[in-house]
């Protein structure tokens, strides 16, 4: 066994260095490279958004996905703070003037109700308003928790 390693080193480290070479060609072909231009698309959406109405980004954006695919930017107009909806046609659909409720609080909340600690916050937009959408992550566990945007009152939750 160890003369036909020695025999044949080379051509078993060439296998091998070959393998990962193409392991790391399928994973920049076929992961890497798709979401970095998703990455890319949803930037150029935010800067055309911003671009089309003139307003400068504040830090937040998000694609919220429900029924349709919707597009939440985080803005500023004459220095108030706004967060403005889109459909994918970039068509502004709703906008929310307003600092609402602070997250930790909506947090504390989602704590008081579940004794969960959510693993994701997000803006959303639910049954024609702005929500948080908190989101739990467990062993066994998915659930979703929608909070009002205006007022931090509790809307609705999925448990899957």
């Amino acid at each position: 066994m160890k003369a036909f390693l020695r025999k044949h080193r080379f051509k078993i480290l060439v296998t091998i260095l070959s393998l990962i070479l193409i392991y790391v060609c399928f994973y920049m072909l076929w992961v890497h490279i798709p979401y970095t231009k998703h990455q890319n698309e949803l930037t150029s959406i935010q800067e055309s958004i911003c671009d089309k109405y003139n307003y400068t980004y504040n830090g937040y954006f998000n694609e919220y996905q429900n029924k349709k695919t919707n597009y939440i930017v985080k803005v500023k107009n004459k220095k108030k703070n706004m967060y403005v909806l889109c459909n994918t046609k970039l068509k502004k659909v709703d906008t929310y003037k307003g600092n609402g409720v602070k997250r930790s609080d909506v947090k504390e909340a989602f704590y008081q109700k579940y004794h969960l600690n959510c693993t994701k916050i997000e803006v959303g937009y639910e049954n024609e308003q702005f929500v948080y959408c908190l989101t739990y992550k467990g062993k066994d566990t998915l659930l979703y928790a929608y909070y009002s945007l205006d007022n931090g009152e509790f809307l609705k939750a999925y448990r899957l």
